[in-house]
């Protein structure tokens, strides 16, 4: 079990819950123990999320220049979502999916299984290598053979919330940890985003109006409305207006 959790711990959470464990047992992947969905994935367009994943990709290399690094494991799956401007439905109530990402300076590279991606997908990833979900281990393990730890600079930057299987994977001392620059760069809204949160507002307001109208018509009839029907009854008019 703990060779699988070492696929979801950050190397933080995990020395809090098991302690130092021996390498080779945090090593011990097991990938046919997680079923992977094939849901296929859909885009985001430029015009709804105002900036191309190539220019969101330079803007992240330029954040890796100045940490001195010579690329970074992308492994949180809302930050492979925005970077790439892609969306999914692997789990439920959340728009994302499973992948992840290795971005050096001179390549990028989406590792996912390729029954997700749709002609479109692929044009539009015309500039993204893509590799079977489960090769990044490998891959990294590779990368990180050639990086020469007694060096501050060339490393691979990984988040803090990175698994420990992906940072051992590199080497230990082959990484550089910190806060993602993906994580900052999603957390700053550009004026399209911006005006669509303007939207969705409005849209969600109209839907609170037309419910408390609703709401108001029922009670004055003398209807009693229990905490259920009354949850339901809003959903509805939000899913109207959002449709």
């Amino acid at each position: 079990m703990r060779g699988r959790e070492s696929w979801l711990l950050s190397k933080r959470i995990w020395l809090i819950k098991y302690g130092d464990p021996p390498a080779l047992l945090v090593l011990r992947i097991l990938c046919s123990c997680y079923p992977i969905s094939s849901l296929v994935l859909f885009l985001m367009y430029c015009a709804d999320v105002g900036k191309p994943y190539q220019e969101k990709l330079v803007d992240l290399r330029k954040e890796l220049t100045e940490k001195k690094t010579s690329g970074m494991v992308v492994s949180m799956l809302d930050e492979v979502a925005w970077l790439f401007n892609l969306r999914g439905s692997d789990i439920d109530y959340n728009p994302v999916f499973f992948a992840y990402a290795l971005v050096t300076h001179d390549s990028a590279t989406l590792y996912i299984d390729e029954k997700k991606l749709t002609k479109e997908v692929k044009d539009h990833l015309k500039d993204v290598k893509t590799a079977p979900y489960g090769d990044i281990f490998g891959h990294i393990k590779f990368l990180g053979e050639a990086i020469d730890a007694d060096k501050v600079s060339g490393k691979i930057f990984v988040s803090n919330k990175c698994s420990w299987a992906l940072t051992l994977s590199l080497g230990e001392n082959k990484v550089t940890e910190g806060r993602s620059p993906v994580q900052d760069a999603k957390a700053v809204k550009n004026d399209v985003e911006q005006e669509g949160m303007r939207q969705c507002h409005i849209r969600d307001g109209t839907a609170l109006v037309k419910y408390f109208a609703w709401l108001e018509q029922e009670l004055l009839s003398g209807r009693r409305i229990d905490e259920v029907e009354a949850a339901d009854q809003l959903e509805k008019f939000r899913r109207y207006n959002f449709i």
